[in-house]
């Protein structure tokens, strides 16, 4: 009987395994002393697809006619291939060369937790996978 019920618990875990929820199209965008954040609540999660995995990408800089410094931080679901230390180093060499900006900074940030990239902090699993996992170790224990 334990070992029918093992069976079905492993068959649950497996068919409700979901993809990695990240948030998108959130983040915090500061010019100068205006602050135009969009927070990071339930309305902007999303499931990633296949290889993708959560990401956190700041971009700082300052305007070149007024000195007007600029922060945008914005979170969203991509590879690790898609934005590299090269990403940047490309995006800073455009930025600087047109002359509109100075001091242009760029970091990217990977993760890979449920809605670990909501800027404050990284948050652990979600709800429904930590049931399973306890529901699993409640029966391979034989704590039952």
């Amino acid at each position: 009987m334990k070992m029918l019920t093992l069976l079905i618990l492993v068959v649950a875990m497996a068919t409700t395994g979901n993809a990695l929820k990240c948030y998108e199209n959130c983040g915090k965008n500061k010019t100068g002393d205006i602050s135009n954040d969009i927070p990071c609540d339930t309305s902007k999660e999303t499931e990633c697809r296949t290889g993708q995995v959560c990401s956190t990408q700041k971009y700082s800089y300052e305007s070149a006619t007024d000195g007007v410094k600029t922060e945008i931080t914005t979170e969203l679901c991509d590879t690790k291939t898609n934005y590299t230390e090269a990403y940047c180093h490309t995006i800073k060499t455009a930025a600087s060369t047109d002359g509109v900006v100075g001091n242009f900074e760029c970091e990217i940030e990977f993760c890979e937790t449920e809605l670990c990239n909501d800027g404050v902090s990284g948050a652990g699993f979600t709800a429904p996978v930590s049931l399973l996992v306890l529901a699993a170790a409640v029966l391979v224990l034989g704590i039952y």
